[in-house]
């Protein structure tokens, strides 16, 4: 896309009006939530950083076929893009995990200052990938009246092979919108609207047809999303027990 002197891809534009949004829903809340905003800003930039490198990590992992043949490719994110939102988000959430360490914050309430942004830079992802087709659905063979909807729609995988697929891309990116609106509204129980979202994000991929590896006959973002809900609910349920045992007589 074109925008004046300037071309940038549409899976990049995508992607950066979620992080954008994201950014201006985290400057506008920080005082509310007695924070400084040059303090979280560096502290931003190594959840940032954190989240590239994991991203990628993940991604590198994920298709190591590829990369074992093109190690150089590694490191060329202009030339082979790529990050796993799964991973991305592990790498964030230890930075926030050691920002609570260091700090008088507890881990569940920086997540909830943190998850509406998360959530919509997730819904950025999702809508960049359905431009170049990566996270691409099963094909179906529903009728075609029933096609180009939410649910189903003619769309490219990887590999630019364009069939009616299930729009796997749109539904992640709805439900990560959806999850960032409710945790706008939830304060203090924003974390458990990021575990919903995770929980539907490992449902999404039993309608996905990119091949990752298997454990148990199971993908492995299948569990890794289920266990990344578990920690947040974990903590979060941990949270409030404590909590309820300080304010008991």
């Amino acid at each position: 896309m074109r925008i004046g002197p300037w071309w940038i891809e549409l899976y990049t534009l995508r992607i950066l009006c979620g992080a954008l949004g994201g950014l201006l829903c985290l400057w506008l809340r920080a005082p509310a939530w007695g924070l400084s905003r040059r303090v979280a800003g560096g502290w931003l930039w190594g959840v940032a950083l954190a989240a590239l490198l994991c991203g990628r990590g993940g991604y590198v992992l994920g298709h190591h076929v590829y990369f074992n043949q093109h190690p150089q490719a590694i490191l060329r994110l202009e030339d082979v893009g790529g990050l796993h939102g799964g991973t991305a988000l592990i790498g964030s959430l230890l930075v926030v995990w050691l920002w609570a360490r260091v700090s008088q914050r507890t881990f569940n309430e920086l997540l909830a200052w943190l998850s509406p942004a998360i959530l919509l830079f997730a819904a950025g992802a999702w809508w960049g990938c359905a431009s170049v087709g990566c996270a691409w659905g099963h094909p179906t063979a529903m009728p075609l009246e029933q096609r180009s909807s939410w649910f189903v729609t003619q769309a490219p995988d990887l590999y630019h092979n364009v069939a009616s697929r299930y729009a796997v891309q749109n539904l992640g990116s709805l439900c990560a919108f959806l999850s960032a609106g409710i945790a706008l509204t939830t304060h203090s129980k924003a974390p458990a609207s990021l575990a919903l979202y995770e929980l539907a994000s490992g449902a999404l991929t039993f309608l996905r047809a990119d091949e990752v590896p298997l454990i148990a006959g199971l993908r492995i973002d299948t569990l890794q999303d289920i266990g990344i809900a578990w920690v947040i609910l974990w903590s979060l349920g941990k949270c409030q027990t404590t909590g309820a045992q300080t304010s008991a007589p």
